[in-house]
């Protein structure tokens, strides 16, 4: 019989939204910093368009490939550890950043950053699967999700009152800093349930019944079995798409305002943060909509599976129109429209990954996702710097990118249909 979950267990359940929301903030403003500093970096390292879009890639491809092992990682050590020492090895290399002199230097440091930062968002759907049940995960995933588009949202302002204050090289180590604060808040604070001692009473709602697994028995036969499921293809298919989309304009989107409508860079940064607040509204109103639609009656496996693909839909609408060329105005409007449901679909992803998944092995379902989104994403600034470098203009990878989004619709509508079975 359910019963009110305790008041200790609720307020930790908070400080656990609380820490991954600081840590994805962290992530986001990490990330994109490179984005914000590309102006005066090319400029000082004499870089082309061209290599501009391979160290703006650098990261992505890193991330995508170190997805793999990273989701193996998480579900035979744990979460906890995997956060713990991502944080810390992901600020030192972002604070590396500020010391580089050439390309390669920074190429290698935007490396290690993708690579100590892939295990986090999986690691944080495993956190969250193991403190909600599947009926309530969607507002506690929107929540620590959305954390990305925040810091996306803060990221250029900020950045850039850094950036124009102390230089960009500070603005990378003052970055890494913060990172090292909040891996020792982390672990000092982060529990898991069964290392927190979550009362009897409290099992039901925090769905501890699904939790009491033995990680060591995950093996490597079981990971390589999920490629044999279409879900797992279309859900990684579907992300990698829709990640293109979000990237090119997270990794471009200073200089499609420099380049096409003359704004300058101080401007930049205030105009930079508006599609990005959409963009935050987008993941947060994900989960609101389908813990609605649950608790109305509707199954849950349906809802998380309809959410990214409704979700698909208004990002192509929104995206093709901005091939058109349209004023400062309406290009913000439909970039800011097309980030509200980009981030909807993928904070629904995430919710629906922790549906789709046995609790054992969310991580690694998880981590296969974020891998074909990252491949896309890594796609998406060398595609746009070689375009851009060739034709002198954005029209052509916006039309790529509108592509992309239809097809992230059909692969999410036609191929994610049914949950994956236990492993055995």
């Amino acid at each position: 019989m359910q019963q009110a979950l305790s008041q200790r267990t609720a307020r930790f359940r908070w400080l656990v939204i609380l820490l991954l929301v600081i840590n994805s903030v962290i992530n986001s403003l990490d990330r994109g910093s490179l984005a914000i500093a590309n102006p005066l970096i090319a400029t000082e390292l004499h870089l082309s368009p061209a290599q501009m879009g391979v160290l703006l890639s650098a990261f992505l491809w890193a991330y995508a490939l170190a997805q793999l092992p990273s989701g193996f990682l998480i579900d035979r050590i744990g979460a906890r550890r995997m956060i713990g020492c991502s944080l810390v090895l992901w600020s030192l290399s972002q604070a590396l950043g500020g010391f580089c002199r050439n390309l390669t230097q920074f190429f290698s440091a935007r490396v290690a950053l993708g690579i100590f930062e892939a295990p986090n968002v999986p690691s944080a759907a495993t956190v969250l699967a193991s403190w909600f049940r599947r009926e309530k995960r969607g507002l506690p995933i929107s929540l620590v999700f959305s954390g990305g588009q925040l810091g996306a949202l803060i990221g250029p302002p900020l950045l850039t009152a850094m950036m124009l204050t102390f230089g960009w090289r500070a603005m990378f180590l003052l970055c890494g800093a913060a990172g090292f604060v909040a891996a020792f808040i982390w672990t000092a604070l982060y529990r898991s349930p069964s290392e927190f001692g979550v009362r009897k009473a409290d099992h039901f709602e925090i769905g501890f019944d699904d939790v009491k697994t033995d990680s060591k028995s995950f093996k490597f036969s079981h990971w390589r079995a999920l490629f044999r499921h279409r879900t797992i293809w279309g859900i990684a298919g579907g992300f990698a798409c829709q990640n293109y989309v979000q990237w090119l304009f997270l990794t471009w989107l200073p200089p499609y305002l420099e380049r096409t409508f003359n704004v300058p860079i101080a401007t930049t940064g205030l105009l930079a943060a508006i599609p990005p607040l959409f963009g935050y509204l987008g993941a947060l109103s994900a989960g609101f909509i389908a813990d609605a639609l649950i608790r109305r009656g509707k199954p849950t496996l349906f809802v998380r599976r309809l959410m990214p693909s409704v979700a698909m839909i208004g990002v192509t609408a929104c995206a093709f129109p901005l091939c058109l060329s349209p004023s400062l105005s309406v290009a913000l409007a439909l970039i800011s429209g097309t980030l509200f449901f980009a981030h909807m679909a993928g904070t629904s992803c995430w919710a629906l990954v922790t549906v789709i998944a046995p609790q054992r092995i969310v991580g690694s379902v998880g981590s296969i996702m974020n891998f074909g989104g990252y491949i896309g994403a890594a796609v998406a600034p060398i595609v746009t710097g070689i375009t851009l470098q060739h034709t002198g203009s954005f029209v052509t990878s916006l039309f790529i990118g509108a592509t992309m989004a239809a097809l992230a619709f059909c692969l999410y509508s036609l191929l994610v249909r049914e949950a994956l079975p236990q492993t055995d």
